[in-house]
């Protein structure tokens, strides 16, 4: 991409060059520029690291810690479990899509497997490369869900800062495939073809910080930072495979990808066969077609020694073939007539299950575009949420301040300041704010109020309507249907 140069609505300029839509998942000075927003999430509870062998069994990491510092460790290599991404809005203003993430992982293996490294550092030796990666749940927040990665770290002078906990933290490294603005919902980036809109990440316009919506992402990195823009991305446990064991490198498989597989494998709930439910059933029907051919075998070996028990053959036992080898084939030609027709009745659930294999990947695929579609159209409510929420309080203090500029308990030159201090306060605070004529109450100093404003539409104020008259064109006080309609050309401008 060559590099550009663009205006925002600010008449601020950005460079747009390759590096723009790159992500590194950690908060550098220039992310905290312009932020109004900056109340990070917190945890009830940060979990205990787990430093467990390669059974799962709790290990003592002090102990472990004072071997590799004595020089008797035996310890090979750390399989290094992580939530390395969350959905949803980081701090890094990009807001990362369940819906994208879930195929975005497999970049983590694919076409190799990605390095871990430390400060995103790419011309730097890595500590070891992803082993596993797979979107689903988070054990840190019910919100959202995570990409889980597995690393192995064969890099031995880092095993003492993983044990000990130094390394807790990391960062994904990548670049956004498509890029739409929050503020605007335009797409400004897709088959890497730019088109500005006038909002950059990070900046803030009219009280709304812009964040770029990040899709189909390519991610080429993990690493350990100190600050990391998500607050969730953390290394959960620390997997010590030692010389000792005869593992390979998947020893001590995480037990979510287990119920991962599982869940992927039980789907319905709709009272039709799962597929490990099919599985089950074609078992047994393998199970029951081994048994009659094994049945089948045994009376044509009977029947042989029969005809050579009536003949007189006398065969020495070392001839006789206990394998079954040598016997003929049982085929639809040869067999009895109630074994064909056993043959037909199988061939038939065999053809049967094949149908009801095809219709379950049939329901499969369809839920799977469904809950795509749903998830996109969430995402889509949500952003619309916010922005008539953030034009709504917008309008409410507008209103209170016009109001008291009306009454006149504010001026113009206060005007700027009085606006942002009601932004700082709830709904809830705005809407109990009162406000009354200087001549209502006989205290000079008491507070003005007049009815409570409940936004978007405020109450009238009190007052005769001669007095009202004769104000001029400019001060005059406005009617509710003046103030409706002033809503409505602001949501609608």
């Amino acid at each position: 991409m060559a590099v550009l140069t663009v205006k925002d609505a600010n008449q601020k300029e950005f460079q747009v060059d390759n590096n723009t839509f790159k992500l590194t998942g950690d908060i550098t000075d220039s992310d905290v520029s312009d932020i109004t927003d900056r109340v990070r999430t917190r945890l009830s509870a940060v979990p205990d690291l787990q430093i467990v062998d390669s059974e799962g069994n709790q290990l003592d990491s002090n102990k472990l810690v004072s071997d590799i510092k004595n020089g008797s460790s035996n310890i090979k290599a750390l399989l290094v479990d992580m939530e390395a991404t969350h959905s949803g809005r980081n701090h890094n203003f990009a807001v990362y899509y369940e819906d994208s993430m879930e195929k975005d992982a497999e970049t983590f293996l694919n076409p190799f497997n990605k390095p871990f490294l430390m400060n995103h550092d790419s011309y730097s030796e890595p500590m070891g490369r992803i082993i596993n990666s797979y979107h689903g749940e988070s054990k840190l927040t019910d919100e959202r869900s995570a990409i889980h990665l597995r690393a192995k770290v064969t890099d031995s002078s880092k095993f003492e800062k993983f044990i000990d906990g130094r390394y807790r933290t990391v960062s994904i490294g990548g670049s956004m495939g498509t890029v739409t603005c929050s503020i605007c919902g335009k797409t400004i980036l897709k088959d890497n073809k730019f088109t500005f809109c006038g909002h950059w990440r990070g900046q803030t316009y009219k009280n709304e910080v812009c964040y770029w919506g990040a899709r189909d992402i390519d991610y080429n990195e993990v690493s350990v930072v100190n600050n990391p823009a998500d607050d969730f991305a953390q290394i959960m446990k620390v997997t010590v495979v030692t010389d000792s064991d005869n593992k390979n490198d998947n020893a001590g498989k995480d037990s979510n990808q287990k119920n991962t597989t599982k869940e992927e494998n039980n789907m319905h709930d709709d009272g039709t066969n799962t597929v490990d439910e099919v599985k089950q059933k074609f078992n047994a029907l393998y199970d029951m077609i081994d048994s009659m051919l094994s049945a089948s075998n045994s009376d044509q070996k009977d029947a042989g020694q029969t005809t050579d028990a009536q003949t007189g053959n006398n065969s020495n036992p070392e001839d006789n073939n206990t394998s079954g080898e040598g016997q003929p084939e049982v085929t639809p030609e040869n067999a009895s007539e109630d074994q064909n027709a056993k043959i037909a009745e199988l061939e038939k659930t065999i053809q049967d299950k094949d149908t009801e294999i095809a219709t379950l990947n049939d329901k499969v695929k369809a839920i799977v575009d469904e809950k795509t579609n749903l998830t996109t159209e969430l995402d889509s409510y949500k952003e619309k949420c916010f922005s008539l929420a953030s034009m709504n309080k917008e309008i409410t203090v507008d209103s209170i301040i016009k109001q008291e500029l009306i009454i006149g308990v504010l001026s113009e030159d206060n005007k700027d300041s009085r606006r942002e201090e009601l932004l700082k306060l709830s709904m809830k605070e705005l809407d109990a704010i009162e406000i009354k004529k200087p001549e209502e109450t006989n205290d000079a100093n008491a507070p003005h109020t007049v009815p409570t404003v409940n936004s978007p539409v405020l109450a009238e104020p009190d007052g005769d309507s001669s007095t009202t008259d004769s104000h001029n064109d400019n001060s005059k006080v406005k009617s509710i249907d003046d103030l409706t309609q002033e809503i409505v050309s602001k949501l609608y401008k």
